[in-house]
């Protein structure tokens, strides 16, 4: 997935990400570093902070509600395999040539907890790690909330959104960033296509990545 707009999706007031360091691989231990800092990615970036109207003011009031939505989810979700499907690169917005220097299979696996809403929409936490655009590997972790729009028969179509924490080889030299983008789902049962949409401009972001998700057991 190309992430490399100005401001990816609807991050924090006071975060922008700096312009594209030169590639390098991923560290090791990066995939490490996205897990540990899922938390904070969350308290800068997660709207429950509208739970912590009806109790006292402060900082560990607003964390604490996001502490127990994660806890929530974790303890009485059902399990979530991930699969990663397609990187479509908006074919507006890059030239031949450089269409043809991506990778767009975004090989990988993840896993995740959802909690479903009833008929509603579902929320869910997930990791997962693919090959990004430019062939390297790529991991990402996050929250995500989809809320239940329209229904056909057995299928169901949904929107929402991601906050995640994710380290890329070709942005801030492996460091993960926080991000939000939208998302779109279409979902049958306990399967579900769903896909992100990177914002951009000419020849950077414009990317949707498509993404495959099957709920083991009752989803809460």
């Amino acid at each position: 997935m190309n992430t490399n707009p100005q401001c990816i999706g609807r991050l924090a007031p006071s975060i922008r990400l700096a312009p594209l360091a030169p590639p390098s691989r991923i560290s090791p231990c990066s995939g490490c570093h996205a897990l540990v800092a899922l938390g904070a990615a969350l308290t800068l970036l997660s709207p429950l902070a509208a739970r912590a109207d009806d109790a006292p003011s402060g900082i560990s009031t607003w964390a604490g509600a996001i502490v127990d939505e994660v806890r929530e989810v974790a303890t009485q979700g059902a399990s979530d395999l991930y699969v990663p499907l397609h990187t479509r690169h908006l074919r507006f917005a890059y030239t031949s040539e450089k269409i043809a220097q991506y990778n767009e299979n975004p090989w990988g696996l993840g896993y995740g907890r959802v909690l479903s809403d009833g008929k509603n929409g579902s929320r869910m936490l997930y990791a997962m790690a693919f090959k990004d655009s430019h062939n390297d590997w790529s991991p990402m972790a996050g929250y995500g909330r989809i809320w239940n729009v329209a229904n056909a028969g057995p299928v169901r179509f949904g929107l929402g959104y991601t906050v995640f924490l994710m380290s890329r080889s070709d942005t801030l030299g492996g460091v993960p960033f926080p991000g939000a983008l939208p998302l779109a789902e279409i979902g049958v049962g306990r399967a579900s296509v769903s896909t992100a949409y990177v914002p951009g401009g000419k020849g950077n972001g414009n990317v949707l990545f498509f993404f495959g998700r099957y709920t083991f057991g009752k989803p809460g």
